[in-house]
């Protein structure tokens, strides 16, 4: 009964609703699961470590990167969930996470060389954060179909977050290369 033994591609989840379905073949292995790799891989490589770096990769318990954690976790189990499924909810049940994980990551990058238990720009980023948040989250639900919307939204707030974390990497670098030469 678990497994699919027709091939046929016929399952539980049908009719799909996500806005795009994935390379893998639907309800390959079982009638219960659309993408069972996908699934698996959500778990392992996105909810596991989540969840290890909760417990283990927040050294110094700052409230952002336990945030960062938890947001990660989420994906694993909203992707696990879209793999699954290949539902509208559990689609935006993983990518709008995703979104909010960039914007948690702007938040550190933003704040990295503040004095631990103080915000270099007060309440304003976070408020600011929050707002970009909810707009990308109305925005979402009104082109949810598009899924070049999504990838425009999150790509564009991704390549910020890259550009910053470069920015700060090499003040640093600066930095530790000026300690290096003064002696």
């Amino acid at each position: 009964v678990f497994l699919n033994a027709s091939g046929s591609g016929d399952g539980l989840w049908l009719p799909h609703t996500s806005s795009i379905d994935f390379c893998e073949t639907n309800y390959l292995l079982t009638v219960y699961i659309a993408e069972c790799h996908n699934v698996w891989s959500s778990i392992f490589g996105l909810t596991v470590i989540g969840l290890i770096g909760m417990f283990h990769g927040n050294p110094l318990n700052e409230k952002r990167v336990l945030v960062s954690y938890v947001i990660l976790a989420i994906i694993g189990v909203g992707s696990s969930l879209l793999h699954a499924s290949l539902h509208w909810a559990f689609q935006s049940f993983d990518e709008l996470p995703m979104i909010y994980l960039v914007l948690g990551g702007l938040y550190s990058v933003l704040e990295v060389d503040a004095p631990r238990g103080t915000d270099k720009f007060g309440p304003k980023l976070p408020r600011n954060l929050v707002m970009v948040a909810l707009a990308a989250t109305c925005a979402y639900y009104k082109n949810q179909q598009n899924y070049l919307a999504f990838l425009t939204v999150f790509n564009s707030c991704t390549v910020i977050l890259a550009v910053l974390h470069f920015k700060v990497a090499l003040g640093i670098y600066r930095e530790w290369r000026l300690c290096i030469s003064s002696g």
